[in-house]
């Protein structure tokens, strides 16, 4: 296993997370279901955030095609009220856009439906995050979601009109289409839910 998913384990633990680490995707169901859900999710509200790496595993239909109900944020295919909705789950899933080697997880938005579920809401918060993710340092990590996954995103959703495609980097713009409007940075275990960490010893995401 990865020694830097280990430092990091640590780290997060530390902090008073929950952490499992996992070799891939493709024991990343196994995990969830051994340590997480319970067998039976039927009934179980469930709420997902936005997420390549979950998009990765076709959590949204797995979890469907075991009767959960789920919340997820897919617009136009998905309403506001579904995110709002979301924030009462049982459990909520998303990843992140960057985490350092010392335990601070970041997250950028442009709806703030994933951020403000991190923080507070559902019962249970579940962060699957990729060891691409991970770097040395949290002005690392916000480097990180600022200047490569937002403009990544943004190649990706053809917001090629965004100040920031032309520089490749956040401009601190006021664009409407801006998908960086709202940055979380979680320290600790916060109180009011639980909140598990999954480290994939696999690049996933964005």
């Amino acid at each position: 296993m990865n020694t830097i998913l280990k430092l990091t384990r640590d780290n997060l633990v530390k902090r008073g997370y929950k952490v499992y680490l996992c070799d891939g995707k493709d024991n990343l169901l196994d995990t969830i279901y051994q340590h997480i859900l319970p067998p039976d999710i039927s009934g179980i509200v469930i709420g997902l955030g936005h997420s390549e790496t979950l998009e990765e595993i076709n959590l949204l239909a797995e979890l469907q095609n075991r009767n959960a109900k789920v919340y997820h944020h897919k617009p136009p295919l998905t309403s506001a009220d579904d995110d709002r909705k979301a924030l009462l789950a049982d459990v909520y899933f998303l990843s992140a856009n960057a985490i350092s080697q010392d335990g601070y997880i970041v997250n950028i938005d442009g709806t703030g439906n994933r951020t403000a579920a991190s923080c507070f809401g559902p019962k249970q918060v579940v962060f699957v995050i990729g060891k691409n993710k991970i770097v040395p340092t949290l002005d690392e990590a916000m480097e990180r979601a600022l200047n490569y996954t937002s403009i990544a995103l943004a190649d990706k959703y053809d917001r090629a009109k965004l100040p920031c495609m032309s520089q490749r980097k956040c401009i601190e713009c006021f664009s409407r289409d801006c998908i960086s409007g709202v940055m979380t940075i979680h320290r600790k275990q916060l109180f009011g839910n639980k909140t598990y960490v999954i480290l994939l010893d696999e690049e996933m995401g964005i």
